[in-house]
Protein backbone atom coordinates (compact mmCIF):
# COMPACT_ATOMS: atom_id res chain seq x y z
CA UNK A 1 0.00 0.00 0.00
CA UNK A 2 2.74 2.53 1.01
CA UNK A 3 4.31 1.89 -2.73
CA UNK A 4 1.16 2.90 -4.36
CA UNK A 5 0.31 5.66 -2.17
CA UNK A 6 3.91 7.39 -2.64
CA UNK A 7 3.57 6.64 -6.23
CA UNK A 8 0.40 8.63 -6.29
CA UNK A 9 1.36 11.11 -4.58
CA UNK A 10 4.26 11.78 -7.50
CA UNK A 11 1.10 13.11 -9.86
CA UNK A 12 1.57 16.92 -10.58
CA UNK A 13 -1.79 17.75 -9.02
CA UNK A 14 -0.91 15.85 -5.68
CA UNK A 15 2.48 16.67 -5.74
CA UNK A 16 2.56 19.87 -4.09
CA UNK A 17 -0.02 19.07 -1.48
CA UNK A 18 1.85 15.50 -0.28
CA UNK A 19 5.14 15.84 0.76
CA UNK A 20 7.59 13.16 0.13
CA UNK A 21 11.14 11.81 0.33
CA UNK A 22 12.91 10.71 -2.06
CA UNK A 23 14.70 7.88 0.56
CA UNK A 24 10.49 6.82 0.97
CA UNK A 25 10.04 7.01 -2.33
CA UNK A 26 13.03 4.53 -3.51
CA UNK A 27 12.24 2.50 -0.32
CA UNK A 28 9.09 1.35 -1.22
CA UNK A 29 10.06 0.58 -4.40
CA UNK A 30 12.91 -1.78 -3.26
CA UNK A 31 10.01 -3.20 -1.36
CA UNK A 32 7.88 -3.57 -3.68
CA UNK A 33 10.43 -5.00 -5.81
CA UNK A 34 11.10 -7.81 -3.29
CA UNK A 35 7.67 -9.05 -2.46
CA UNK A 36 6.66 -9.25 -6.37
CA UNK A 37 9.88 -11.17 -6.82
CA UNK A 38 8.89 -13.46 -3.72
CA UNK A 39 5.40 -14.04 -5.15
CA UNK A 40 6.14 -13.96 -8.67
CA UNK A 41 9.52 -16.59 -8.71
CA UNK A 42 9.09 -18.24 -4.98
CA UNK A 43 5.49 -18.57 -4.25
CA UNK A 44 3.41 -18.41 -7.41
CA UNK A 45 6.11 -19.64 -9.91
CA UNK A 46 4.18 -22.46 -11.40
CA UNK A 47 1.28 -20.66 -11.93
CA UNK A 48 3.45 -17.61 -13.68
CA UNK A 49 5.11 -19.61 -15.73
CA UNK A 50 1.83 -21.83 -16.83
CA UNK A 51 -0.06 -17.98 -17.32
CA UNK A 52 3.15 -17.28 -19.33
CA UNK A 53 3.23 -20.24 -21.85
CA UNK A 54 -0.40 -20.32 -22.10
CA UNK A 55 -0.95 -16.92 -22.60
CA UNK A 56 2.05 -14.77 -23.31
CA UNK A 57 3.51 -11.59 -21.66
CA UNK A 58 -0.06 -10.38 -21.55
CA UNK A 59 -0.73 -12.75 -18.55
CA UNK A 60 2.72 -11.41 -16.51
CA UNK A 61 1.42 -7.86 -17.45
CA UNK A 62 -1.95 -8.52 -16.34
CA UNK A 63 -0.86 -10.20 -12.98
CA UNK A 64 1.24 -6.90 -12.08
CA UNK A 65 -1.73 -4.58 -13.11
CA UNK A 66 -3.87 -6.74 -10.59
CA UNK A 67 -1.46 -6.58 -7.72
CA UNK A 68 -1.57 -2.48 -8.02
CA UNK A 69 -5.72 -2.96 -8.32
CA UNK A 70 -5.25 -4.79 -5.27
CA UNK A 71 -2.80 -2.22 -3.06
CA UNK A 72 -5.22 0.40 -4.80
CA UNK A 73 -8.43 -1.56 -3.18
CA UNK A 74 -6.97 -1.97 -0.06
CA UNK A 75 -6.49 1.69 0.99
CA UNK A 76 -9.93 2.45 -0.01
CA UNK A 77 -11.66 0.01 1.91
CA UNK A 78 -10.21 1.57 4.88
CA UNK A 79 -13.38 2.82 6.86
CA UNK A 80 -10.82 5.64 8.07
CA UNK A 81 -10.30 6.43 4.23
CA UNK A 82 -13.87 5.98 3.20
CA UNK A 83 -15.05 8.21 5.87
CA UNK A 84 -12.85 10.77 4.79
CA UNK A 85 -12.73 10.35 0.77
CA UNK A 86 -17.01 11.00 1.48
CA UNK A 87 -16.98 13.44 4.35
CA UNK A 88 -16.98 16.04 1.24
CA UNK A 89 -20.78 15.54 1.34
CA UNK A 90 -21.04 17.54 4.25
CA UNK A 91 -20.31 20.64 2.19
CA UNK A 92 -22.72 19.71 -0.74
CA UNK A 93 -25.74 21.89 -1.18
CA UNK A 94 -28.36 19.20 -1.55
CA UNK A 95 -31.47 20.97 -1.61
CA UNK A 96 -29.37 22.50 -5.03
CA UNK A 97 -28.82 19.02 -6.32
CA UNK A 98 -32.45 18.17 -6.15
CA UNK A 99 -33.13 21.48 -7.49
CA UNK A 100 -31.20 21.79 -10.18
CA UNK A 101 -31.00 17.87 -11.55
CA UNK A 102 -34.09 16.20 -10.19
CA UNK A 103 -36.44 19.56 -10.70
CA UNK A 104 -37.70 19.43 -6.97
Amino acid sequence: MRWIVLSYAQHPKIKPVVKTQVNDVVKSQKEMAEFTTELFLKDCLLEAREAARYEGDAAVVGAFKFLSQIAARSIIENDDVTSTITAYFNYVDEEKFEREIFSK
